[in-house]
This record gives C-alpha cells, structure tokens and sequence, in this order.
C-alpha cells in the first residue's frame, strides 16, 4: 500500500472545506431591512390576533355554542374508526328514532381538519386530547387567517396594505367572534379559504407572472376552494363573485386567454372536489347558485373564439348568436327542472322577505337582518374609511382593485341581509379600511418631505401642521373603531355561562348535562327544545329527538305544538306523533321573586308558538304576559313548577311528569339571576 502524500492530503481537506462553505453560503439569503421590518410586524399581528382570541379561557377551555360540539362529535368518530368511517356513518341517538346520515347532513371540512390534526400531534409525542384540539383549533385559524389577508392586502396594495388589513382582520369583532376560543365552526376554515381564493386567483390571472406560476396559482385556487366547498356553505359566495368579476373584466375589454385557462382549471378542479362532497353531491353542479360560473365560463369562451374573429361585423353576428344560445340555454335548462334551487336559507341571503316562512331559521338571533348600530358596533368608523377605500379601488380601476370593490359591495348587501355574514364583510371591509389609510397617508407624508425642503432652503411651509393634524385624526378614529376587539373576545363560552349575557361563570348546565350521563338509563330518549339537542346527545351522551341540525320540520313542529298543548293533549303527542321519549329536558331562566328573564325556554315559547303555526295572542296579552290559555299550557306548568322549587313555594305536580333534578339546587343566582336545567321522567299511564 502506498504512503500517503500530506500534500495530497491537506488538498484534499482544503477542497472539503471549500466544497462545505461554498455549500453553507448558497444556503443563506439576503433579508432587506423593509423585508425583516414586515415580517417582525406580521409576526406581532399574529400574536396579537391569538392572544385576543384566547381571552375567553379564564373561565374554562370549553368548546363555544351549539355547532362545534357536533364537529368535535364527528372527529371523535373519524379517530376511534378512520376516516372512511364517515362516509358510511349513520348516528341512531340523533332526530329518534330514524337517525341521521352524519355524511349527507354535515360537511367535513372540520372535523377531517382537527381530527387531522390532532393525530399529527400525538404522532409528535405531544399528550393533547382531541377536545382540546377542537378548542383552541379556532384561535390556530384565526391566526393563519390573518396572516392570509396580509398576502391579499399586498397583492392588492403592497406590503404596507397588507400589514394594514392583517392588523384590522385580527381586530376586527365581527372576526374575533366567530374564530375566539371554542368556536370551532365552519367559519374558522371557511374564511382562511376563502382569502387563499382570491389571493390566488388575482395570481393566477396576473399577466405579469410565467406561465408556470399562471399554472400552480391556478391549481391551488380550485383547491382552495375545493376545501371551501368541503367546510362551509357559504362557498356559493365566493363562486358568485368570482364570475362577476370575470364578466366584468370581459365588459371593460380586458379579456385574455390567461382568463379563460385560469377559471377553467380553478373552477373544474374545485367542482371535482364539491361533487365528491357527500351534503353537495353531483346535484351541486345542477344547483343555481352554481350557474354564474358556467355562464362566466361560456362568455369566456365566447370572448376567446371572438378574439380569433377579425373582422367587426363577423364578431357581432357571433356575439348576438352566442348570447342568445347561452340565454335561451340557461331559460330552458331551468323551465325543464335541470336548474335546481338551493335551499330556502340560501335564498333568503339575497331576498330577506323570503324568511317569513321559515320561522325556525329567524328564530335564530345569528340568522336576522342586521342594522346600522349592528354594524358600526362591529366595524365603526371602519365603514367610512372602507367607502373611501371603495372610491380609491374604483378610480384605479386594475383587475385587482375591481375585484376587491365587487367583493366589498356585495359582502355589504349579504351583511346586512344576514347579522351571521358580517364575518364575510370584515375581510374586503378590512382591505377597503387599510387601503384608504395607505392612500390617505401619502399626501401627507409628501406634505411633510415638502415641509422638510422648504424648511432647508428656510422657506415658509405648513406642511408639517397640517401632517400634525392628519395623522392624528387617522389613528384615533382607526383607534376608537377597533377599541372592541376586547371586548368582542373577553366573554365567557355559551355553556360556561350556562347562556346568559353575563361575563360570569355559571355552570348549571355543565353540571345538568353530566348528571344526565350519570343518572338517566343508557336507553333513555330525551325531548327537549332542538337548540339543546348536540348537547344532550354528545355531552350527556343520550338519545335526541331534534338537534341543531334542523334536518326535520315536521318534528320540531311536533315538540313546539307539545309544549304549547295541555297536558292530556301533550301526553297524546308524545306518544302517538313523537315515539314515546322517556325524559323532557327545559331550561328556565328568572330572577329573585320569579319573573321571566328572557333567556330560556320562557322566551323561546314564542317562537315555538310560531314555529307550530298558532296564534300568539291566545297566549300572550298585550304586555307580553301569559293569558289564561297559555298558563294551561305545558310548557308554562314546567316552568312554573322550576320556579316553585327553587324559591319554595307550594306546587300541585303534574299528572304525567316527574321532577327528577333541577341544576344546582340551593345556589345563589348568577347576576340575580337563576339558570334553571330540569330533568322530567315523562309517565304515559298516570296513576
């Protein structure tokens, strides 16, 4: 073996390093001072953002409302069986005693997200459970959606616009209160999705970037929106937009092929993705609200085959042509039933008369007609400065600005037709809002460079007063218009304060709930009013007659013509309409000396009576006090007898009926006021 050279050697380490170092510096990557300053900034919005949101926690980690609790239901099952299960599943201890398809009645996005999730954390060694996932799942997207917004912002305006409307999305109430700490719902996904959307639709149609790009900006904004159309019904939304905007952009002249290629990859990719949705199905692409995108991508076609036309004559006869086969098309389609409507609560957002006949979807505070004090409550002066963002996109009219001034207008009118879509609103209000800042601000920072020349060449100048005097007043009224972002979060989960608008800790149907999974038989079937239905069956684990899935009109319809019968005529409908259920569950809300609070059963009566279509005069008098028929009713006795228990005073009990357990007995009230759940064992053959 021969010797070894040291020259040979130490040439050969020296290469080495050199091989490494060359190696090291082709990693590293030069960060500008405006680019590291951005990101610190969007680093602290984010913090900001999630600490707002997990305010609620001091008085528990629970999941919030009613709906999350059917999304943690459905995860739970995706972890114990695989996610196949879902497809297959059907829950019998829901809607008794037929069921519920779990895959044609909810929509996945969710809990697949979570359950998701949470199995990569396990798989990491973290000991998180997946209720806790689902708790502090919104205030994760909540985040990430405000980082999203900061790419739209730029996209729109640049890196300051951006950081603007992250900033103002992760202030804004109408946001906090649907992604805060337990509000794991369709909306935590639905938004972020929603953002990605646009922002990569605006990509993907930019003549600016190659075709590569053009390519994968197109791809991922079908599936962005495929993973819409899989979280929120509200995706509908976005699909009507977005062909207006196309339509629009064809009217303005500004066709190119970049706009056909891009819609017809987003929308055929996010399409495959909806039908293979099982609540969506084939009968999706059948669905109205679905027709502007076909129409938006006929006319496109249209424009392209024009394009290739030369002479103007030619083109016209085409067009009319065209317009009036698309036309006739869309008129036939519908008259032979191809066209099928979407459900009467998607109407409803775009004709608000029509919810006179769905008194069980206004019965829901969320589902109203906003008013003016709803939404300055919710983005102040935020409205003045998103109109005159709304001016400053119209007078520079590129693609991008069009599409944020279409999205802005038509988020207003769903806003305003719907208290629940102000969540939608916030986001191109909060571009609109950061957008008129930016442009508002510039005038006056060239005031001030002005100022600073003139005060070198010691010239007179007021440039520096006037700044002194605008730049305060954008702050403070951008100040006072986010100072509720604190207080949209800092309250306490629905079923942490037993559902009072109180920011106090009252846990009496915590408690209620886990008597009822202790204490009632593993077979018993529970009637209560549908608002309390995931919580009786996920929680106490019991069998439901109705949830807030609302699947089934006729039944719900059954229980409010219960509550409101006598006795004899209840006990009649409980056993020959609604299959016998074992137990009947109210909640009863009243203060010290046992008048009505307004915030249980007492107040949902009226809505019960309308639901079951009776005359609310023969229950109520003018003063809103109960009438001599309404205090024969059961629902009336039910509360009656709570209330006797608790201040203690003489009741003759029921014949059919049989207090089993009232929360908390012997506390003290919360704010002055009871929260009362009882538990009744209902008893068809009266002794």
């Amino acid at each position: 073996m021969p010797a070894l050279d040291k020259r040979a050697v130490k040439r050969a380490l020296w290469r080495a390093g050199e091989a490494i170092r060359s190696g090291l510096s082709a990693l590293r990557f030069e960060v500008s001072h405006e680019r590291l300053l951005h990101g610190s900034v969007l680093a602290l919005v984010a913090v900001l953002a999630a600490g707002i949101r997990l305010l609620p926690i001091r008085w528990g980690a629970y999941l919030s409302e009613f709906d999350p609790y059917w999304h943690y239901h459905v995860a739970r099952h995706m972890v114990k069986y695989g996610f196949a299960s879902f497809f297959t599943w059907h829950d019998d201890m829901c809607w008794y005693p037929w069921g519920r398809d779990v895959a044609k009645t909810t929509y996945p996005g969710v809990p697949f997200a979570t359950a998701a999730l949470y199995l990569v954390l396990r798989a990491l060694g973290l000991p998180v459970s997946l209720y806790q996932v689902c708790v502090f799942f919104p205030v994760l997207m909540g985040t990430l959606t405000c980082i999203a917004i900061y790419f739209l912002g730029r996209e729109i305006g640049g890196p300051k616009v951006g950081l603007l409307s992250a900033f103002l999305l992760a202030v804004s109430p109408a946001h906090i209160e649907r992604t805060a700490l337990g509000f794991c719902d369709d909306e935590t996904i639905g938004i972020f999705c929603i953002i990605l959307f646009f922002t990569f639709l605006l990509r993907a149609i930019d003549e600016k970037r190659s075709d590569a790009e053009h390519l994968i900006y197109s791809v991922l904004a079908g599936l962005s929106l495929g993973c819409l159309c899989a979280s929120w019904g509200a995706s509908r939304y976005p699909i009507a937009v977005s062909a207006v905007l196309a339509l629009v952009l064809v009217a303005l002249g500004r066709y190119r092929p970049r706009l056909l290629s891009a819609y017809s990859i987003s929308f055929g990719l996010a399409l495959f993705v909806a039908v293979h949705v099982p609540r969506l199905g084939l009968k999706f692409l059948w669905e109205a609200s679905t027709a502007p995108i076909l129409i938006a991508m006929a006319v496109l076609a249209l424009a392209e085959l024009v394009r290739h036309v030369e002479e103007r004559r030619n083109k016209a006869i085409v067009i009319c042509v065209a317009l009036a086969a698309i036309g006739a098309s869309a008129y036939l389609m519908y008259h032979y039933g191809l066209i099928k409507l979407p459900a009467r609560k998607f109407i409803s957002v775009l004709n608000p008369m029509a919810r006179k006949e769905l008194q069980l979807f206004q019965s829901v505070a969320e589902h109203r007609p906003s008013t003016w004090a709803i939404l300055f409550y919710e983005f102040g002066g935020g409205l003045l400065f998103a109109l005159a963002g709304l001016f400053f996109a119209v007078r520079e009219p590129t693609d991008n600005n069009i599409a944020l001034a279409i999205f802005g207008v038509s988020s207003i009118y769903a806003a305003a037709s719907l208290v629940r879509l102000t969540i939608l609103m916030a986001v191109p209000t909060c571009v609109l809002w950061a957008l008129a800042l930016d442009r508002l601000a510039r005038p006056l920072v060239r005031v001030m460079e002005e100022a600073e020349e003139a005060f070198v060449r010691k010239e007179e100048h007021a440039g520096k007063g006037l700044a002194g005097f605008g730049f305060p007043v954008l702050f403070l009224i951008t100040l006072l218009s986010v100072s509720g972002a604190i207080r949209a979060a800092d309250s306490p989960v629905t079923i942490a304060s037993a559902s009072l608008p109180l920011k106090v800790e009252c846990e009496d149907w915590i408690d209620a709930l886990s008597w009822m999974k202790e204490n009632l038989p593993e077979d018993a079937v529970v009637v209560s009013w549908w608002d309390y239905g995931y919580w009786i069956r996920i929680i106490a684990n019991r069998t439901t007659l109705a949830d807030n899935g609302t699947i089934n009109m006729t039944q719900i319809k059954l229980i409010a013509l219960m509550f409101l019968s006598n006795e004899t005529e209840a006990i009649k409908i409980l056993a020959e309409k609604l299959h016998r259920p074992t137990h009947l569950v109210i909640f009863v809300t009243f203060d010290r000396y046992g008048r009505d609070a307004g915030y249980g059963d007492e107040n949902k009566a009226h809505w019960m009576c309308r639901i079951a279509g009776l005359d609310e005069d023969e229950f109520w008098d003018e003063r809103g006090g109960w009438t001599a028929e309404g205090k024969n009713t059961l629902i009336y006795k039910l509360i009656d007898w709570v209330k006797a228990n608790v201040t203690e005073r003489a009741y003759t009990p029921l014949d059919h009926f049989r207090l089993l357990y009232i929360s908390r007995p012997g506390a003290e009230p919360t704010g002055n006021i009871y929260a009362k759940v009882a538990v009744f064992e209902i008893i068809y053959e009266a002794s």
